[in-house]
């Protein structure tokens, strides 16, 4: 089913030029996305003369039974469409100057059949229609300038001037004027300069903040380290046997802060669990502390077993969720 599209038009007495088919993307209830490439437009122009084989009649209206005032002449493919020279008889001409028509829409089809051979030629024009409901919201209205010229928007572009089709350089740009293409440089290596600084910051933050949190982490172990110690060292000072600190020092290294649930339902915290049980070991003077003689004379076993059952006592209750 061709798709129909509307265009403005330029005109010089009797003979319009006119961009039918503007380079972009739509919607259409009927048809679903609509869009118009630069491929589709330098395809319909090389097509032009060749398929179909009648010259594209310009119509009042869309449909194979419309009047036809005129013929479409030419196909031009430049950068913004399709534009197309046609030649109508004195009473359309007339009637688009009276604003009977405001719009034209051209009818096409991207994959055109040959009728003769059978064989798939591409993208055809079809016709172009005088309407007044074009289908392409960007679509303006012809009109008159006050010189009596039919115009396209701001276009005063000459009909005997073409532009030629796009081609691959003028789509990367090669073609753009070069003081505009150095301009575009210029910000590119900008924009690139501006990342790579944002990006070595970047890099440069994350760093610190590596080496900030690995300090952190030192400063963390050491402190627990020095709690631990003074700990042990608080417990031996009132007499609790050197022996069983040092069973109870790795639990401490471990984890002292986790709470413990005792059996009773109620919780405690693992140095006060420990503190509780310490208070209870039987002490030794701080006298009797390095002395052969007198710790001979302390239970040395059992307070190996003492210590073993404290710290089974400390890593066996369960951590509360």
């Amino acid at each position: 089913m061709p798709e129909l599209l509307t265009t403005q038009a330029i005109s010089l007495s009797e003979e319009l030029l006119y961009n039918a088919l503007p380079i972009g993307k739509f919607h259409d209830p009927r048809y679903g996305e609509v869009n118009i490439t630069p491929d589709l437009v330098t395809g319909l122009a090389a097509n032009m003369g060749k398929a179909p084989s009648y010259p594209p009649p310009v119509k009042i209206g869309h449909g194979d039974g419309a009047p036809s005032p005129g013929v479409v002449k030419e196909a031009i493919a430049k950068p913004d469409g399709l534009y197309l020279r046609m030649e109508v008889d004195d009473k359309a001409a007339e009637e688009i100057r009276n604003g009977r028509y405001r719009y034209m829409s051209a009818e096409y089809t991207p994959d055109y059949t040959d009728k003769k051979t059978g064989k798939k030629v591409g993208a055809a024009l079809l016709g172009v229609a005088l309407v007044n409901q074009p289908g392409h919201p960007g679509v303006k209205p012809l009109f008159l300038s006050d010189s009596g010229a039919w115009e396209q928007g701001e276009s005063t572009e000459p009909m005997n001037d073409p532009a030629p089709a796009p081609d691959d350089n003028e789509k990367g740009g090669k073609n753009m004027d070069p003081e505009k293409i150095k301009e575009l440089e210029a910000k590119l290596a900008e924009l690139e300069a501006k990342n790579k600084e944002l990006s070595d910051k970047a890099e440069e933050s994350k760093k610190l903040a590596d080496a900030s949190e690995a300090e952190a982490e030192r400063l963390r172990k050491a402190k627990h380290e020095a709690d631990v110690k003074a700990f042990c060292d608080g417990w031996v000072g009132k007499g609790v046997p050197p022996v069983v600190m040092d069973k109870i020092r790795p639990v401490l290294m471990a984890d002292d802060s986790k709470v413990i649930k005792l059996s009773d339902d109620k919780q405690t915290d693992l140095k006060t669990l420990l503190n509780d049980v310490l208070g209870s070991v039987p002490k030794i003077s701080l006298s009797a502390m390095g002395d052969p003689a007198a710790e001979a004379k302390v239970e040395a076993t059992k307070a190996i077993e003492l210590g073993d059952n404290i710290a089974a006592c400390a890593n066996g209750p369960k951590e509360e969720e």
